[in-house]
C-alpha cells in the first residue's frame, strides 16, 4: 500500500493503485452518475456531513468487468474513526482507503 502526504485539506490517501469506479451520487435529491478515481470519491465525500450527498451505488471498473463495492464513510471503524474505505461487498477486499481530516 502507498500512503501519500496530506494534501492541502489534510487528506492522506492510502492505495495500491489508482482504481476507477462508476458511481451514482445523490446530490441534493438529484442523481449524478460519473466515473471517478478513489481519490476523487474521497474528496467529494469529505464534506458529506456538511451538505446533502450520498453514494447510491458504486462499482469498481476492472477492464471489461465491474465489481460491486461499498463506500465506508468516517466512523465506520471506531478504532480508526477518520478512515474511509472502498471494499468488495462479497470478499471484503479493500480497493482504496484514506484518512479524512477532522473538521
Amino acid at each position: 500500500m502507498i500512503a501519500t502526504k496530506p494534501n492541502e485539506d489534510g487528506v492522506v490517501f492510502v492505495t495500491g493503485k489508482e482504481n476507477k469506479y462508476f458511481v451514482i451520487y445523490d446530490i441534493e435529491g438529484e442523481l449524478f452518475p460519473t466515473i471517478e478515481t478513489g481519490r476523487e470519491i474521497f474528496r467529494r465525500m469529505e464534506f458529506s456531513d456538511c451538505y446533502d450527498i450520498t453514494i447510491k451505488r458504486i462499482w469498481l471498473i476492472n477492464g471489461e468487468r465491474i465489481t460491486d463495492v461499498k463506500f465506508w464513510d468516517v466512523w465506520h471503524n471506531s478504532k480508526e474513526p477518520l478512515l474511509v474505505e472502498i471494499k468488495d461487498v462479497v470478499t471484503d477486499e479493500v480497493y482504496d482507503s484514506a484518512y479524512q481530516p477532522e473538521h
